[in-house]
């Protein structure tokens, strides 16, 4: 039966006749293992006897050192070490992909509307219906400015009556929207200087029968102090030419009006049904 060295001096029973024998050889004293530090506690199986006395008679050599076997049990504890680290390590958690990032909502821009602008023949038409106003303004002032011009060479003579001031001041306003009427060629602009026109008229044809049937007890002659020019009918003359006059201009500002305004009107139609 072959035994190791270091059984030396020790009792073996014979695995064939059960027999207790002591090996010769005095006893080999081994070096304390070396200290590592304490790892993780891995559950050995027992060692027999019989297990140890089959390694014993299985290994080629009889002369074992005790360095040996601790070499040989040091890298499968080792690879128990990595087994149970490799166990106690939890699995990497999945990195969800980042959430997109809206854009903030911006508000809604509306694009810059164009400029209105007038068709050409509405800009010419509006300016010639503007010229006639204004000669028709500097027309009806023409006697205002004879009076005044006479009283201011005869200091002697009375004041101003108050018909000079009410036709300048009418033809001050005619001028005006004159003015308004070529700066802004549109139906409304039109509209309302037909108005003013007809306001006109309607004045004329107030002072041409106060003239005609009132004559000097009439309420608007003794205000307007004009009795002076009741004589040759000159005044009822004068309010028939302007009635004239002014109902014509005002005749044709109002057709030109209400044609612009059916232009207008026909063609935002059509927009809102193209859009």
């Amino acid at each position: 039966m072959m035994v190791p060295d270091h059984r030396a001096g020790t009792l073996l029973r014979c695995p064939r006749c059960g027999v207790e024998l002591r090996v010769p050889g005095t006893p080999v004293k081994t070096a304390p293992p070396a200290v590592k530090p304490p790892g993780p506690m891995v559950s050995k199986p027992p060692v027999t006897f019989a297990d140890e006395t089959a390694s014993s008679m299985n290994s080629p050599s009889v002369a074992i050192a005790p360095t040996t076997s601790f070499k040989l049990r040091e890298p499968t504890a080792a690879i128990l070490q990595k087994s149970n680290v490799a166990e106690t390590v939890a699995p990497p958690l999945p990195i969800a992909a980042p959430l997109p990032i809206a854009a903030p909502a911006l508000p809604l821009v509306k694009p810059p509307s164009r400029a209105w602008a007038p068709p050409a023949g509405q800009s010419s038409t509006a300016i010639y219906l503007a010229l006639a106003l204004a000669a028709l303004a500097v027309f009806g002032v023409s006697p205002a400015v004879w009076e005044w011009f006479e009283l201011w060479r005869n200091p002697e003579q009375p004041p101003v009556p108050p018909w000079v001031f009410a036709l300048l001041i009418t033809g001050v306003l005619q001028l005006a929207y004159a003015v308004y009427l070529a700066q802004l060629p549109d139906w409304s602009a039109l509209w309302t200087t037909t108005i003013a026109t007809l306001v006109a008229a309607a004045a004329w044809a107030a002072l041409l029968g106060t003239t005609l049937l009132g004559r000097d007890e009439s309420a608007l002659v003794m205000l307007f102090r004009y009795a002076d020019k009741l004589a040759g009918n000159r005044a009822a003359m004068w309010c028939f030419i302007m009635l004239c006059f002014t109902s014509v201009l005002a005749y044709f500002l109002g057709l030109t009006a209400a044609r612009w305004q059916r232009a207008y009107q026909l063609l935002r139609k059509f927009h809102r049904q193209s859009t």
